[in-house]
């Protein structure tokens, strides 16, 4: 496997009207350098045999600067903007005769790592497949081409937005456009690619399914990575990824995502080494948000707020419910009758607070939902957070000593806090009548079950599940007379 050559081929043709400028799309800069410099940059470190960059839009402007800035760079020109599968077929007069692994990757995405690359690529030769595309789930898949699974998981086709069904639109594991070839083998297989589409263009994303109709072996494989294995595709997109380029990297910004969140709370996430900073910094960053109350959204009559608080737009706070400041309720927010939100508390966009919830000095980023019943204390709960009813995020410890925490299941440290609660990952979930012990620290994409007792440190993608088997004991009857107790031995 190691012996197999490797080419590159990087999509540079077109022009990005969302970028709202006659620059070709891939010469804007990032952190200094064009994107296109990024991603040569990235690929190099893979050692290719061969590199051929697609131009299209502004070619001899794209091919001047690689020509003096790269070398070892051959171009091929796609005339015709007739859609992806159509400019990759542009190579084949320098690639058609090349036996080895194929990778395309895209000249607009700069964040993508060698490391995830080079994931593809092993994951593809060892494999033995044709063709190998690479999937990842964000939280917002609007623009992407959404992946199709049967029940058992299998891959089934790679579905344009424009062309997808409401109930298509609605999958978070998109399609990343990174592929692994098997060449010359891929050749015939791009050339049978329709157009049969909304747009009448020939999508690359059709070649699995075209491979697999053919009899060869393909395979979707999906890793983390959101949108840094994603393309920019406008301004706003450019400058994200600025932000996270020059972001200084830690483990809080692993642990709970910034992506899609106002400026500031995103600038509060990014700038924090780990989740207990961002919840010590919390106050100050309340403080300076708050000024008095500020409604922007309904509170029913019955329910109370005292002292600073604000409540976005389309946020409820429902009859019976108190809110005592410094509080601030995002937009889209649900406060349910006689929940509990004490100071110190922020609740981002499309938060959910049960009945009878108790809520205090707690960090909740963005589409978190608390169930009826549970209390949450001085807790951080990442992007779509899910905590079941009655659970309680413990945040004392019975002997008054201070907390330790760990982020990386190595030995705790001393969170110098006497009240520390629980932090949760993005996606993470706990179930109902569930404890978690002070400081515990449930990592991203984590499960734990129903009336599970928690404690220390959880690592990612786990699925935590509580085993309890029945003990039967014969019991001695006791009847009832005036005066007595009544025990059992159980």
């Amino acid at each position: 496997m190691k012996s197999t050559p490797l080419a590159v081929i990087i999509l540079a043709a077109g022009k990005g009207t969302r970028m709202k400028s006659d620059l070709p799309k891939v010469l804007h800069p990032l952190n200094g350098k064009p994107m296109v410099a990024q991603v040569l940059a990235t690929v190099q470190k893979l050692s290719p045999a061969r590199v051929v960059v697609i131009t299209g839009y502004g070619a001899d402007d794209v091919e001047a600067y690689i020509s003096k800035s790269f070398k070892n760079v051959r171009f091929a020109r796609q005339v015709e903007q007739l859609g992806t599968a159509h400019a990759v077929l542009q190579a084949k007069k320098l690639l058609g005769t090349f036996a080895g692994t194929v990778l395309v990757v895209y000249g607009d995405a700069p964040l993508v790592t060698p490391e995830a690359l080079q994931t593809l690529i092993s994951n593809h030769r060892q494999g033995g497949h044709t063709v190998t595309e690479l999937t990842t789930t964000v939280s917002n898949p609007t623009g992407f081409g959404r992946i199709l699974r049967d029940k058992k998981g299998a891959y089934v086709q790679t579905m344009e937005e424009k062309d997808a069904t409401h109930a298509q639109r609605k999958i978070t594991e998109v399609s990343t456009c990174l592929y692994s070839f098997t060449s010359p083998a891929i050749w015939p297989l791009l050339a049978k690619i329709d157009n049969n589409n909304a747009k009448a263009e020939y999508y690359l994303t059709r070649i699995m399914s075209v491979a697999a109709q053919a009899g060869r072996k393909v395979n979707a494989l999906t890793i983390e990575g959101g949108l840094e294995l994603l393309g920019i595709n406008s301004p706003e997109e450019l400058a994200a990824a600025e932000q996270r380029l020059t972001a200084p990297q830690s483990e809080g910004n692993t642990f709970i995502s910034a992506e899609g969140l106002p400026d500031d709370l995103a600038k509060l996430i990014r700038s924090s080494k780990t989740p207990l900073e961002m919840l010590n910094a919390l106050p100050a960053f309340l403080k300076k948000k708050l000024k008095g109350q500020t409604i922007h959204g309904t509170v029913e009559k019955g329910a109370v707020l005292h002292g600073d608080v604000y409540v976005g737009k389309g946020s409820t706070v429902h009859s019976g419910a108190v809110v005592e400041g410094p509080v601030y309720i995002a937009e889209d927010v649900t406060i349910r009758p006689h929940a509990n939100i004490r100071h110190g508390t922020y609740l981002g966009k499309g938060c959910v607070i049960g009945h009878s919830a108790d809520v205090k000095n707690t960090l909740a980023v963005k589409g978190c939902k608390i169930q009826d019943g549970t209390f949450s204390g001085d807790s951080v709960l990442g992007h779509n957070a899910r905590v079941g009813s009655g659970v309680i995020l413990a945040n004392r410890k019975f002997n008054q000593s201070s907390i330790g925490v760990s982020f990386n299941g190595k030995k705790p440290v001393d969170s110098k806090r006497d009240f520390l609660g629980c932090f949760m990952g993005d996606d993470s979930r706990i179930g109902a009548n569930a404890i978690t012990s002070p400081g515990t620290v449930i990592g991203q994409h984590t499960w734990v079950g129903s009336g599970a007792v928690i404690s220390g440190y959880v690592a990612p993608d786990q699925l935590v599940t509580v085993k309890q088997e029945l003990e039967y004991k014969s019991k001695q009857r006791i009847s009832l007379k005036a005066g007595k107790a009544i025990t059992y031995d159980l």
